[in-house]
């Protein structure tokens, strides 16, 4: 129910699984999540960091953790529960994507906690293990951005939508190149 946005029986599923297993981590960081999704920020920060408490290991509650960290401007929490995330995550193929995003996500809350030099290191890295993620572009052509280096940035602004960024996120690329680059 969750992937088709029907949030309040995804919320009834989960709750009969905790009904069953109370200590299922990941069913607890799956409710939280649903929870963000139906505007209960506080309720989602209990099951995330509950999950956690039941399973220090539980990868999924501190990447969830992490996005809601970010949501509301703690860039510094959202950077530890990154770290967690990807110290934890092991070199096999299945967890490289997660990696990816956890590395593009850790590199912009650098970014927005005004630490450049980390940002473009965390998001070049998430671009070499995931050369097809739009979004990483993106944050990137904004730390270029932010260091004057405008002929980067709208390289990697028109890399985003080649990669179907708008299709994805929205116009937001597409603004910042018609805010930041000559044609």
């Amino acid at each position: 129910f969750y992937k088709t946005g029907q949030f309040k029986k995804a919320k009834s599923e989960y709750n009969k699984l905790l009904y069953l297993d109370s200590t299922d981590s990941k069913a607890i960081v799956y409710r939280a999540s649903t929870h963000k999704k139906l505007g209960y920020r506080g309720m989602a920060l209990e099951g995330y960091n509950l999950s956690i408490e039941i399973d220090p290991n539980q990868i999924l509650a501190y990447d969830e953790r992490a996005n809601f960290y970010i949501e509301q401007k703690e860039y510094g929490k959202a950077i530890s529960d990154y770290n967690k995330v990807i110290e934890f995550i092991s070199s096999t193929q299945d967890f490289q994507q997660i990696k990816a995003y956890s590395l593009n996500n850790r590199g912009f809350a650098y970014l927005k906690f005004g630490d450049l030099e980390k940002a473009l290191v965390d998001i070049n890295s998430s671009i070499k293990l995931l050369p097809t993620n739009s979004y990483a572009f993106k944050n990137r052509a904004l730390i270029y951005l932010e260091k004057a280096r405008i002929d980067m940035a709208c390289a990697d602004l028109s890399k985003a939508l080649e990669l179907g960024f708008t299709d994805q996120y929205g116009k937001e690329v597409e603004i910042l190149i018609a805010e930041n680059c000559k044609k």
